[in-house]
């Protein structure tokens, strides 16, 4: 697949992405995405908590740089190690899914991406924003196409569809796990978040991507 739209971003340097097409890592990776120098290397269920935390304060800090809602372009956080053995942690920019470039598409790309440009990580994470329905049958699931929980979230008082951030995280040991937080704006464009929920995510197209992904860095 043909990289435009991605940029892959050392955190912690000085230097120009390593490559970039069009597309700026913007404010969530000058500002939110800060914390991600202190991030876990040792401990995978605690990296995951600290990407959900990042990427809460990301949201937060984009809606108050742009005085209101806004929704931020999906990121591949990636991390590994330097010489010194010390985290090396690095953001893809990602553009965002369209009908024509699925999200499974996104990931694929940025996974090789990141591979190419950054070695073998340590852990890896892929953030997005996302509209959830709270519960799906197994015939809805086969139906639903894309722009459809967006256009019931706006247009129908009784949805049960919601607003979130997802991320799907896995490390080079193999392990692999799903969070969602739901979020509601304030009155002055803030999310409010509710509780993290966690998820083993057993089935799905980001999960054949990952799963694929993960039997190369894991053999």
């Amino acid at each position: 697949m043909n990289s435009t739209g991605f940029c892959v971003r050392r955190l912690g340097t000085s230097q120009q992405p390593v490559r970039s097409q069009n597309t700026d890592v913007g404010i969530s990776g000058r500002k939110g995405y800060s914390g991600l120098m202190n991030i876990s290397t040792d401990d995978f269920p605690q990296f995951m908590t600290d990407i959900m935390d990042v990427s809460k304060y990301a949201k937060q800090a984009l809606c108050a740089d742009v005085g209101g809602p806004a929704d931020g372009v999906p990121i591949l956080v990636w991390v590994s190690l330097n010489e010194d053995g010390e985290a090396a942690p690095a953001i893809v920019a990602c553009p965002t899914p369209t009908e024509e470039l699925p999200a499974r598409d996104v990931l694929y790309a940025a996974l090789n991406e990141a591979f190419v440009e950054l070695g073998t990580p340590v852990f890896g994470a892929f953030v997005s924003e996302a509209y959830i329905k709270r519960e799906v049958t197994e015939g809805e699931r086969d139906t639903i196409k894309r722009g459809d929980m967006e256009r019931d979230f706006k247009n129908n008082a009784e949805t049960n569809v919601v607003e979130c951030i997802t991320i799907i995280g896995f490390s080079r040991t193999g392990h692999r796990e799903y969070h969602i937080v739901e979020y509601k704006y304030d009155d002055s464009g803030q999310p409010n978040f509710s509780e993290v929920v966690r998820d083993g995510m057993s089935s799905g197209a980001l999960v054949d991507v990952l799963d694929n992904f993960m039997g190369i860095i894991t053999a």
